[in-house]
Parts: structure tokens; C-alpha cells; sequence
């Protein structure tokens, strides 16, 4: 198998057939360019059952079109019980209960990563859990993460160019400090 190989959630396809929204333009736009620019898509069992759940027209017949050019890959994934303990008793989540099932819900896209190019697609807020929970699992700061409907991203230009890992999409980039200056005077220091 040559070429860049990608996690791609549920939620991506799932969202790409309400014609009328920007979020289903995104998601059928990068799913299209992911078609175009031949890369491979990774999933488990746990991954294929949530796909067939969330399924759109445009999703099904991308999958039938990936498919037939046989980029779609399903591999075994077990659950990592050592890595989803670690993570489920990191400091982060120890006061957060609520949060424990949402995070736990799509370790599997974490561990499919890890199986793979380490590059999770997502629309899910979730990100943001795991990029809190990669300052004390550190395992979890090479994964790149990106949000198809995040115009800052520039995900469709990310596409075009290779689907780099850049430092900014993983789960443990921390933004340089900056300092602002009003008329010359330091006012503060921001993250």
C-alpha cells in the first residue's frame, strides 16, 4: 500500500449529504480531494459499524468509489487496555467523570492512528479532551488531528500538499507565548 493512509470518522461522511449546509460542503470537498489525491483510509471493525450508522448518500457511494480502487484497508485494532487506563486516570480527566465516556467513545480513532500514519480526520469536539490529555499521556502528542470544516486549518490545501504532519495539527502543539505591545508598552503575554 503506497500513499498516505488516514483515520477518517464516522461523523465526515455522515455529514457530507445536507447539500444545504457549509458543514456538508467541507466534508464532501475533503472527501472529494481525499478521492482525488489517492489516499488510503484505515478503519477497524469498531470504525466500519459507526460509518454504516452515520451513513449519507454522498458517503456511500465515496466508500463504493474507494473501494473499488482499494483504498479502503480494515485492519485488526484491539482496544490498548494499558493506554485507555492511562488516559482514563490522567490528571486531566480525574475531575472530569462527564467527560471520562465521550473521550473513551473514540479512543478507538486514537489507536486506529496508531496503526496508521497517525492522523486522525474529525469533526468531534473531543480534540480538545485529547489534546489536554496529551500533556500527561505522551504517546497521545504525535497524532494529527483535523477538522474538515475548520477553514482555518486550510484542511483541503493540507490535502493538496501531502497531508503533512505540521507541528499545529498534532495533539501536543502548545502555541509559542507571545507578548502585545500597545504604543511600545508591554501589555501582556498571551498563549
Amino acid at each position: 500500500m503506497s500513499g498516505k493512509r488516514l483515520v477518517i470518522d464516522a461523523c465526515v461522511g455522515g455529514a457530507s449529504s445536507d447539500k444545504d449546509s457549509m458543514q456538508s460542503k467541507h466534508c464532501s470537498e475533503f472527501l472529494l480531494w481525499v478521492y482525488k489525491k489517492q489516499y488510503h483510509v484505515i478503519v477497524s471493525g469498531d470504525l466500519c459499524s459507526e460509518w454504516k450508522r452515520h451513513d449519507s448518500d454522498y458517503a456511500i457511494k465515496w466508500r463504493k468509489s474507494m473501494r473499488e480502487k482499494r483504498r479502503i484497508h480494515k485492519v485488526e485494532c484491539p482496544h490498548d487496555d494499558d493506554l485507555r487506563g492511562r488516559v482514563t486516570l490522567s490528571e486531566y480527566l480525574r475531575d472530569k467523570p462527564d467527560v471520562v465516556p465521550i473521550v473513551l467513545e473514540d479512543m478507538h480513532l486514537i489507536e486506529l492512528a496508531f496503526k496508521s500514519d497517525n492522523t486522525v480526520v474529525s469533526l468531534d469536539r473531543v480534540r480538545l479532551h485529547f489534546k489536554a490529555i496529551s500533556q500527561y499521556v505522551e504517546e497521545l502528542k504525535i497524532i494529527v488531528w483535523v477538522n474538515p470544516t475548520n477553514t482555518g486549518e486550510e484542511p483541503i490545501e493540507w490535502l493538496k500538499n501531502g497531508a503533512l504532519p505540521d507541528d499545529f495539527r498534532t495533539l501536543g502543539y502548545v502555541a509559542p507565548k507571545k507578548t502585545l505591545y500597545r504604543n511600545g508598552h508591554k501589555i501582556r503575554t498571551v498563549v
